[in-house]
């Protein structure tokens, strides 16, 4: 086969159409092997490809993608009479038959030209092919490694088709940029290579407990003032409260129940990451496209779990918080002469409203972050820490005002009786109850809706800012390890 001089190859994939090539030197794909392509695609196999479908074909390249760019591939590719977007066998076709000149150029421009194929062992010419076309600003290394990944039957080299299967919904063969445009597009070439293997299971573990420690100790003084307001029958308010306990134990009384406080968020924010994502290995068809309906019920399911684990360590962390100095000598004390008074029973009491709370609020959570990361991160970018911070912060904001009044009722299940604080209530509703319309035998006042989120500027004051520290020991963490 005759290749065309260097000059008209690269006006090619820069998207020059003026340059003509003969059908018969692509030998690319036949009209048979792009049917297969595309029933490879149609996972359901209504004969049309949806945006999930082609979100998923790009991710099986490694090829990194969201929902949005996925659904401006299909709207750009759906014929224009179609009521619903899909891109059907004739439209599949004529991607890759469009792209199919500036591929076969690409193709030649990379390998040697004496050679029918990519010899993927000749690394020193590919090396230099690359810096000759993309300059020096690529890592070259992991491009070698991208192309090393479209070797599908690891024979040691590149065919063109392997080539072209692999580069079929590129940006690097964006027709209205061409091979240049790449160093401006969401979606590079080098975003093929994932050079950072799934890191361990002990690794997730470690992180997930250090963001969850770090990030509660620095917020538990809001946390213990928002427990001391949801526990109470006499609300004084946020400053009120924090004036209260710093004069009754001063400043350091703040911290009390940290320690049950770190158990127990350490733990369950490590479970929490790492079951998040075992689950949507277990239970999802694709785990690399979970619906917003998936993403909430693994959020949930692993949250249900992780909770329930370490329950008995949060229940102490609140018996702690608003007892006052001097009541327990520490966290042990409290666990034993806890369990003494009642057994395993103290130590689950107000689950009933943490349960759904939980339910609703971690799937929520995993909902809410993961929706804005995958339509405002660009794709092939990592989230950044601020990022991070706004979309932890406000998936936090919204799911801990949305499950508040669930939140208060536990509160109020987990120390009653504990700290001369009376038994008042028999279950979550009643208390959710009894707060709102009070009750005049037990001298309980008449709060009406407001007295359902009372604590909420403290909780929002420590969850909030809670999450986005926790984000950003995560990653730190976890970048620390894996170097």
């Amino acid at each position: 086969m005759k290749r065309l001089p260097r000059r008209h190859l690269l006006k090619i994939v820069a998207g020059d159409d003026s340059v003509h090539i003969s059908s018969g030197v692509y030998e690319g794909l036949t009209d048979e092997e792009i049917v297969t392509a595309f029933e490879q695609t149609d996972v359901d196999g209504n004969g049309v490809l949806d945006a999930g479908e082609v979100k998923l074909a790009i991710h099986r390249t490694g090829q990194a993608c969201t929902l949005k760019t996925a659904q401006d591939i299909v709207r750009e590719s759906s014929a224009d009479h179609q009521v619903e977007p899909g891109i059907t066998l004739k439209g599949f076709t004529q991607v890759v038959r469009a792209r199919e000149k500036q591929c076969r150029a690409l193709y030649d421009l990379l390998k040697d030209k004496s050679e029918p194929t990519l010899d993927l062992g000749n690394k020193p010419l590919i090396e230099d092919n690359l810096k000759q076309l993309l300059g020096t600003d690529f890592d070259h290394i992991k491009l070698t490694a991208v192309l090393e990944k479209m070797d599908s039957d690891k024979s040691g080299s590149v065919s063109f088709k392997e080539f072209q299967l692999a580069l079929i919904w590129s940006s690097v063969l964006d027709s209205k940029k061409g091979i240049y445009g790449v160093l401006h597009s969401a979606m590079s070439f080098s975003g093929y290579c994932d050079d950072h293997p799934p890191l361990p299971p002990w690794m997730t573990l470690l992180g997930g407990f250090l963001s969850g420690a770090v990030s509660r100790t620095m917020t538990h003084p809001m946390e213990r003032t928002s427990i001391v307001m949801r526990s109470s029958t006499k609300p004084e308010g946020l400053l009120g409260t924090l004036r209260t306990l710093v004069k009754q134990g001063g400043v350091r009384s703040l911290w009390n129940g940290n320690g049950a406080n770190v158990l127990q968020v350490g733990p369950e924010m490590a479970l929490n990451f790492f079951l998040y994502e075992a689950i949507k290995k277990q239970i999802l068809d694709d785990p690399t496209k979970p619906s917003p309906l998936e993403k909430f019920s693994c959020g949930s399911i692993a949250g249900a779990i992780a909770s329930t684990v370490v329950y008995p360590v949060n229940s102490v962390g609140a018996i702690l918080a608003v007892s006052e100095k001097g009541t327990y000598s520490g966290l042990l004390d409290c666990f034993r002469r806890t369990w003494i008074q009642g057994g395993v029973r103290p130590f689950y009491k107000g689950y009933s409203a943490n349960l759904p709370r939980i339910v609703i609020s971690r799937g929520g959570d995993m909902l809410i972050f993961n929706e804005l990361a995958e339509r405002l991160v660009p794709e092939g970018e990592a989230i950044s820490p601020i990022q991070g911070l706004v979309f932890g912060g406000l998936s936090s904001a919204i799911m801990t005002s949305a499950t508040f009044p669930l939140l208060l009722a536990r509160t109020k299940m987990q120390t009653q009786g504990s700290a001369g604080i009376p038994v008042l209530y028999t279950n979550f509703v009643d208390a959710m109850k009894k707060t709102y319309a009070g009750d005049t035998k037990l001298g309980i006042p008449r709060g009406g809706a407001l007295a359902l989120f009372n604590g909420l500027p403290a909780a929002l004051m420590k969850f909030v800012p809670a999450t986005s520290i926790q984000f950003m020991v995560y990653t730190q963490v976890l970048a620390l390890l894996n170097h």
